[in-house]
C-alpha cells in the first residue's frame, strides 16, 4: 500500500503542482458537514488542461478516483476514501446569468447561485430542489446542455440536451 501511494503521488505530480496535491487529507475539512476520514490523494486543479490530464492518467493507469464539485452535502465515511478525489470547488465557481439562461460550473455553492440570480429563476428551473427525492432530476430536465468528456476520454465537449440523453 505505501509503495502503491508512492508510485500514485510521483505520477500525480507530473500534472498537479505539490501545493495542489494533498495526501491523506481528512475530507472533514472540505464536507460542509465536516465530517469524513482521509482520502489518500487530494487533488485541486485549476485549469481544464489539468483536470484533462489527471483524469487520462487516472484512468490509463487504473487508480481509483472521483470527481466532486464543492463537497456541499457530501458524506464521507470515517475510514475515508482509498484513490485520488479530484475537487473542483474555489477554482471552478463561476456563473452567469443572461435572461432566463443559467451558467454555472461544478463548484459553485447553490446559495451564491441563488444570489446572484434574479427573484425566483434558480428556484423555477429546479436547482434550488436537486437533493429533494420528489423532484430528482429536474434540473437535468431543465438543463439545455453540458461540458462533458468524448467518449475516447480525450477532450471536453459541448454538447446539448437532446444529444446528451438528459431526459
Amino acid at each position: 500500500m505505501m509503495r502503491e501511494n508512492q508510485r500514485i503521488k510521483e505520477l500525480l505530480r507530473c500534472h498537479i503542482p505539490n501545493e495542489r496535491l494533498l495526501e491523506n487529507e481528512p475530507m472533514s475539512n472540505h464536507t460542509s458537514f465536516k465530517i469524513g476520514g482521509p482520502v489518500d490523494f487530494l487533488v485541486l486543479p485549476e485549469t481544464t488542461e489539468e483536470i484533462q490530464s489527471t483524469v487520462k492518467m487516472l484512468k490509463r493507469e487504473e487508480i481509483p478516483f472521483m470527481i466532486i464539485g464543492n463537497a456541499s452535502n457530501l458524506i464521507v465515511r470515517d475510514k475515508g476514501i482509498r484513490g485520488v478525489v479530484i475537487k473542483l470547488g474555489e477554482s471552478y465557481n463561476r456563473c452567469r446569468i443572461t435572461g432566463e439562461e443559467v451558467w454555472a460550473q461544478s463548484g459553485i455553492l447553490l446559495s451564491r447561485l441563488a444570489k446572484k440570480s434574479r427573484p425566483g429563476l434558480i428556484k423555477r428551473n429546479g436547482v434550488c430542489k436537486w437533493n429533494s427525492r420528489k423532484s430528482r432530476g429536474r434540473c437535468l430536465y431543465e438543463c439545455r446542455g453540458i461540458r462533458r468528456r468524448d467518449e475516447g476520454h480525450s477532450h471536453l465537449c459541448d454538447c446539448f440536451k437532446s444529444e446528451c440523453r438528459l431526459d
